[in-house]
């Protein structure tokens, strides 16, 4: 009755995300088999029929309450105001989204202007500039712009910012004036400084393109990555080494956990080290939400290998996913990080310990059959979301991955390490640096090889 409850929450879910039905249509299904059900209780199995038609109408309504707030009809809403000039101001949330000609931010904490008097309203809109002048995290600022619904740019696009809570994008507004600074939320403003300091320091110690790398691998920081070699991780199905999420987290500490007795260290002494490493990645990497996501799957990942018993953690996988999707429903269908993040957990969990088992028995090196276990498992469970997504799947990723996934923590190890002993003295951590240096260009070589 548990899978069937939650399965049927999340179907509700993913139903409403694709099909917005009038709520009449939700209720009376739900009514129907709740009668029935009391009906027939003799019935076998028409009990899980109900509660399953109960979950789906749940999950349904769980979305609907949503969309409602996203589409928004009384003028609490930002999104009430789309389609008109507004006056309103609000405040830098996040770090800026900096393109090649443009910057996108994001605005929360939103006042409307209206005849001298300001409103309060729920919700956030998206601010598109020109690259200056530049805006930081809790800068105030007020500006007038025809507010745009989401909607216009097509559904998926407006659901993939509903996740966010953005319901209106203001573009290339005359001027932005600056009202105030600092007015952000004091921890993630010190988390986001702390973020910045520790990019800052990495490139003074780290060489092009390796300081891009090492800062895509520590904190998902791809800016400072060029093109080619962007283009090159595309290609061959490596980009998620330098995106913080749970796939490639849970790879990572899956990979970690699996090699331990390879270099002396107890099971429990390694699923105690994986503790810190979440934090301390989820610490520097500002404490996004996402970023959160993908370390409670990768935490999934490392409870079920510390119990030995990999495939025995259905339950934990399924409330994990029911609590996300009541928080925010928009993931199911619109977070294409979330899916991913989930698929690599699920591959991890039940697909890696049968490829392991299956190489182990035919090949005499247990090293390289779990680093290929791992990888593969991963790999395959992806496959379907990325084909999906983006219309190809690199049938090179798993041989690519195989190449240069065991030597990523390793890589990730040294160059953290640099960048600390380099806030101790700076020539010594230039020193250190040429150590994971040689990590990154074997994973650069690779890369580009196979590509």
């Amino acid at each position: 009755m548990f899978y069937v409850a939650v399965f049927g929450f999340i179907g509700g879910i993913f139903f409403r995300s694709l099909f917005p039905l009038d709520p009449f249509f939700l209720y009376a299904p739900a009514l129907i088999f709740i009668v029935c059900a009391v009906l027939f209780r003799h019935v076998r199995y028409l009990g899980y029929i109900a509660c399953a038609a109960i979950f789906i109408f749940l999950g349904a309504m769980r979305f609907a309450a949503s969309d409602y707030v996203a589409r928004g009809d009384d003028f609490s809403r930002i999104a009430s105001y789309t389609g008109n000039s507004v006056t309103f101001e609000g405040v830098i949330g996040g770090e800026p989204d900096i393109r090649d000609r443009s910057i996108f931010y994001t605005m929360e904490r939103l006042r409307v202007l209206i005849r001298d008097n300001e409103r309060a309203v729920s919700g956030r809109v998206l601010l598109t500039t020109s690259l200056y002048p530049r805006l930081v995290f809790g800068d105030r600022v007020r500006t007038t712009c025809v507010l745009d619904d989401p909607k216009e740019l097509g559904e998926s696009y407006r659901g993939y910012l509903a996740k966010s809570g953005v319901y209106a994008i203001c573009r290339y507004p005359k001027s932005v004036e600056l009202i105030s600074q600092n007015e952000g939320n004091v921890l993630k403003r010190w988390l986001l400084g702390i973020r910045n300091n520790f990019r800052v320091q990495t490139q003074k110690i780290f060489p092009f393109p390796h300081v891009g790398l090492v800062l895509g691998l520590l904190i998902g920081d791809t800016d400072g990555i060029p093109n080619y070699l962007k283009d090159a991780l595309i290609q061959t199905g490596t980009i998620h080494i330098v995106a913080i999420s749970g796939y490639n987290i849970s790879i990572i500490i899956s990979l970690l956990l699996t090699l331990a007795p390879y270099i002396y260290l107890s099971r429990r002494f390694a699923w105690a080290a994986v503790i810190p490493i979440l934090l301390g990645f989820i610490f520097i990497a500002g404490a996004e939400s996402s970023v959160v996501r993908a370390g409670i799957m990768a935490l999934i990942v490392a409870f079920a290998s510390e119990a030995g018993r990999l495939s025995n953690c259905s339950r934990v996988l399924a409330i994990t996913a029911f609590l996300m999707l009541a928080k925010n429903p928009y993931l199911l269908v619109f977070d294409v990080g979330f899916q991913l993040s989930f698929a690599a957990t699920l591959g991890l969990v039940y697909i890696s310990p049968r490829i392991s088992d299956w190489l182990k028995a035919r090949f005499p090196f247990r090293f390289i059959a779990e680093t290929a276990a791992v990888t593969l498992g991963a790999n395959m469970a992806v496959a379907p979301i990325l084909l999906l997504h983006f219309g190809r799947v690199s049938f090179i990723a798993p041989f690519v991955n195989i190449a240069i996934i065991w030597i990523i923590p390793l890589a990730m190890a040294l160059g953290f390490s640099a960048v600390l002993i380099s806030y101790m003295f700076l020539p010594l951590g230039k020193v250190a640096s040429w150590f994971s240096w040689a990590t990154l260009e074997y994973v650069i070589r690779a890369v580009e090889f196979f590509a």
